[in-house]
């Protein structure tokens, strides 16, 4: 029993790796085209030099497969992209994650889309592109976003004024 066991053991492990293999395989063509289109997208929300890649190194398989990844980004000409959370300023992660959710808009089942402050840490020209691509994305989701730039606020259909008081409480 222990031998058949030890058998289908390693049946099932050899089915997994050709599995992982597949996933794998298709997980590096699909990282490629995201490259290129978030590059693009980047390039199109006022950071004309971005580049955008994905790195996918092999790794023992696990749980998420035999793929380890890592987004890597370089805003600057002559620069090396470098690991996301290791180069990118706050203005410049938003806007990556803002170019990665358009990209992905068209392929995900969600219906709406809620961005809190993805502006922050923005000039007010790329404000505005910001709120030009945040209309665009509205024209097939629901967008709800969080904003402090007239810029734009001003792309928005409905407006919603939110404030916060300070209670003054006696004792």
């Amino acid at each position: 029993k222990i031998s058949a066991a030890q058998r289908e053991l390693d049946e099932i492990s050899e089915q997994n790796q050709r599995e992982a293999a597949q996933i794998s395989t298709l997980r590096k063509a699909a990282a490629r085209k995201l490259e290129s289109d978030v590059t693009k997208e980047l390039q199109s929300l006022n950071l004309p030099h971005a580049h955008f890649a994905i790195q996918v190194e092999t790794k023992p398989l696990g749980t998420h497969g035999i793929d380890e990844i890592c987004f890597l980004f370089s805003a600057n000409p002559g620069y090396p992209p470098l690991p996301l959370q290791d180069c990118a300023s706050g203005g410049e992660l938003s806007r990556v994650f803002l170019a990665i959710k358009t990209h992905l808009a068209e392929k995900d089942q969600n219906t709406c889309l809620i961005f809190d402050e993805i502006d922050s840490n923005v000039g007010g020209q790329t404000a505005a592109i910001l709120g030009e691509k945040l209309q665009k994305l509205s024209e097939k989701r629901q967008v709800i976003c969080v904003t402090h730039f007239v810029q734009v606020a001003s792309c928005g259909a409905h407006h919603f004024l939110v404030s916060k008081k300070d209670a003054l409480t006696t004792i």
